[in-house]
């Protein structure tokens, strides 16, 4: 008969083992960073989530248009931002991945805050060429009717 000592032993040289396997299957190890920040009174109801590749970090928010939008900040401003302005609990939770993994997760969430960047200057140019073809239409003709303001 196996004493609960004996089989202690057993499970803490497993999870040893596991931890070497890890080790050596990650390399070195890269960590993601998924944190947490609760909420707070007043300014944010809801707790929110963002994901930290080292010096970037990614969150998805709310823009002043009531679009979901991609930040892409620095890890350092998110948690001043969060935890010594907002007051709020920050709560960080590593995740142990690959090189591999952990490049290819940054390299996408990089991607796709690029080509985001890319489509709101677009829309702000759209914006602006709505605007001064509403303008034209109307013959507006001054500045003090709404018209169109020429740099320059």
């Amino acid at each position: 008969m196996v004493g609960a000592h004996e089989i202690a032993r057993k499970m803490f040289m497993i999870a040893a083992l596991l931890v070497a396997m890890q080790s050596v299957a990650f390399g070195q190890g890269r960590y993601l960073d998924y944190l947490y920040m609760e909420p707070n009174e007043g300014g944010s109801s809801a707790g929110h989530v963002a994901i930290a590749f080292d010096e970037q970090t990614y969150a998805y928010q709310r823009s002043a248009h009531g679009r979901l939008v991609l930040e892409r900040d620095a890890t350092e401003d998110v948690r001043w931002l969060y935890a010594v302005l907002g007051n709020r609990a920050v709560h960080r939770s590593r995740v142990a991945v690959s090189d591999d993994t952990f490049e290819r997760l940054r390299e996408g969430f990089n991607r796709r805050w690029l080509v985001q960047q890319q489509q709101l200057a677009m829309r702000d140019r759209l914006d602006g060429a709505r605007h001064l073809l509403r303008l034209l239409a109307a013959g507006t003709r001054s500045a003090a009717d709404g018209g169109i303001p020429i740099e320059g």
